[in-house]
């Protein structure tokens, strides 16, 4: 078979995680299979060398036109497989389901028919979305994009596969659709356990019990100190030694959360070694007692097989994979939320040479019944039915009627430019409607219904250019997927023609960012006349009519889809002050009455203006509660604009 295997991480390339260590095991076992497979990977920007692989990698960069950097990395990615598929047919590309990398291809099979033939498999790893979720992270703007190419790719792809049963029922909290379990290949590991030779010695000096991962929230490492903190005070001495980088949790610095939680008299027990290379590692689970793995969830961590291959005795926690490895008295499972029965299995291993002995050859056992048949693998996933794509009748496209407001000044020259775009699309039976710029009394005012004849309508503002396929594209994807109402492009913005903007699809409260008054859709004319706001008058210079049209027809349970290509140029968005007016009047219904004084809030601080009480103690609390608690979770233009207002107006 010709594989395709993407990862942003690759050990040798630009090092990483469990994801990168993954990819690497797969490819060198297809690869020694036979099968004909290539790595797709980030450049690292440096010179590295691609000789020390036996299957070929490609690196790619980032997409520049893009600002957020998973949709930069997808689209790179999307477009680097379109460049393989025209030099070779592929049967199987697989994505890791963190960062949805997979997002555009997905979506590009899934709307435009691309990829006709290869299946597109994302594998489990643990989206972003839920490491964030288990780390009590409160999402910004961007990483809730992230979240959305997380789950539209899971939902999409072909092949949804996990290596563990727990990660399955995570994800079909919010994935309605079939997942297969296909366990990961065993990667590089010892190949003998380490010697037990220094257990005599444990009767003369503390015991060690050793952590490996990570120094981060969803680990469990505070849940295990509680535990330590428990068994010191009941009289039993022991090392407690954590390997692993220090992370952020909620704003600071994890490690010194974890030293306050120590009590003084216990801090000399405690090492915090920090990262370890990994031909140092085994020095470490050599001097160890026993090694503990207390996470809150974890997958499929490779930590766990390593100390399994090593033959040291493993305390692990029971959420996520390690239930699966540790199966059988492998290791002792434990709930680390709950700190006696946790303290009991320490307790336990810690003083028992005979019960670490029968862990550490349970482990190894184990072990071997974790390795897997790639052939098998590759079977169950190929194999997978994969509904056909709708065909379209290409003799016969239908009516699209163009809206196009003209509101500029110099609005013969703009619509020309609109209208020129529109004939060198070549789409062949289009109908231009022009439409009133604000104030309007009447909906037939603004929109005449009489003049639209279209069995689609495209919204435009004069001066905006549609650009290659949008339009033959956008009515193909209507045609042949009904659950769709609606279908937009990605923009360029007027004056900022390197940068591509994508608005997330999804529900209203993504539609009201900013980026929402940039949607250009293509939408069932029937759908459209269903929603159209009544009784709406609006200033002569607010744009945000095709905005709020959007926001309408979503709040109604339309469904629209951002489509994979460039499709309308020199885009322009709303302004600041009626971006306020239209999320004032969204207000209760959108954010609840609490979101709505914020908002009042921030526009109010953001215009400098109508600070009559800036001097009352109230409104300083008031300040130092948004610099403090509210700035981080605002889009960064928005923030940065009220963080000036903070600082000035702050006693």
């Amino acid at each position: 078979m010709n594989i395709v295997i993407t990862s942003q991480e690759l050990p040798g390339i630009n090092d990483g995680g469990g994801i990168g260590v993954y990819v690497l095991s797969w490819a060198e076992m297809l690869h020694n299979q036979g099968h004909n497979v290539r790595i797709v990977t980030l450049d690292p920007g440096k010179a590295v060398n691609l000789n020390q692989f036996p299957m070929k990698v490609d690196l790619i960069q980032t997409d520049p036109h893009f600002g957020h950097g998973a949709l930069a990395y997808s689209y790179a990615l999307y477009q680097h497989i379109r460049r393989l598929t025209h030099e070779l047919h592929w049967d199987l590309i697989e994505f890791p389901d963190y960062l949805g990398e997979g997002y555009f291809t997905i979506k590009a099979k899934r709307l435009r028919g691309e990829f006709s033939g290869t299946v597109l498999r994302v594998h489990g790893h643990m989206s972003l979305e839920l490491c964030d979720t288990i780390n009590q992270e409160i999402p910004q703007q961007d990483r809730l994009l992230t979240y959305h190419m997380e789950r539209y790719a899971m939902q999409y792809c072909d092949v949804l596969s996990v290596p563990a049963r727990d990660l399955e029922t995570q994800y079909r909290q919010f994935i309605d659709r079939n997942i297969i379990v296909t366990r990961h290949p065993l990667p590089h590991l010892p190949k003998t356990p380490l010697s037990r030779e220094n257990e005599a010695v444990y009767e003369e000096s503390d015991p060690i019990l050793l952590y490996v991962g990570r120094l981060e929230y969803r680990k469990g490492v505070d849940l295990l100190i509680k535990a330590a903190i428990m068994l010191w005070e009941q009289g039993t001495s022991f090392q407690l030694w954590l390997i692993g980088k220090d992370t952020l949790y909620q704003h600071e610095s994890y490690q010194k959360l974890l030293e306050r939680l120590i009590p003084s008299i216990y801090r000399t027990r405690v090492r915090f070694v920090g990262g370890v290379a990994r031909d140092q590692l085994y020095e470490f689970y050599r001097q160890a007692t026993a090694v503990v793995f207390p996470s809150r969830f974890e997958n499929w961590p490779n930590v766990c097989l390593e100390a399994m291959a090593l033959g040291c005795p493993i305390i692990a926690s029971k959420a996520g994979g390690m239930r699966e490895m540790l199966a059988h008295g492998a290791g002792i499972l434990i709930n680390p939320e709950h700190t006696p029965s946790f303290a009991m299995a320490i307790d336990h291993i810690l003083k028992d040479t005979n019960v670490r002995n029968e862990l550490a050859n349970s482990a190894q056992q184990a072990l071997a019944q974790l390795t897997i048949d790639p052939n098998k693998i590759l079977e169950q996933v190929v194999n997978t039915t994969v509904p056909p794509a709708v065909s379209v009748d290409v003799h016969h496209w239908p009516k699209v009627s163009v809206l196009i407001e003209e509101r500029l000044k110099d609005v013969d020259d703009a619509l020309h430019k609109t209208m020129e775009s529109l004939h060198q699309s070549g789409y062949p039976d289009l109908e231009i409607v022009p439409i009133r710029a604000n104030p309007f009394t009447t909906l037939d005012e603004w929109c005449p219904q009489g003049s639209v004849h279209g069995e689609f309508v495209l919204w435009l503002q004069a001066g905006e250019r549609v650009t290659g396929s949008f339009l033959t594209d956008a009515v193909s994807i209507l045609q042949r997927h009904l659950d769709i109402d609606a279908v937009y492009p990605m923009v360029t913005v007027a004056g900022q023609s390197d940068s591509c903007y994508v608005v997330s699809e999804g529900n209203v409260e993504q539609i009201l960012l900013p980026a929402g008054s940039l949607i250009r859709p293509v939408l069932r004319y029937d759908t459209w006349v269903q929603h159209i706001p009544e009784n709406l008058v609006m200033h002569p210079d607010d744009s945000t009519a095709i905005w709020r049209l959007m926001i309408q027809l979503i709040k109604s349970g339309m469904v629209a889809e951002m489509i994979p290509v460039l499709g309308v140029e020199n885009v322009k968005g709303a302004t600041m002050p009626f971006m306020r007016r239209l999320w004032w009047e969204a207000d209760d219904e959108l954010f609840g009455h609490a979101g709505r004084n914020l908002a009042i809030w921030t526009s109010k601080m953001c215009d400098e203006t109508s600070l009559l009480a800036k001097d009352s103690g109230e409104f300083q609390d008031f300040l130092h509660y948004l610099g403090r608690h509210i700035l981080h979770y605002l889009p960064k233009g928005v923030a940065s604009r009220v963080k000036k207002v903070v600082k000035r107006f702050t006693r």
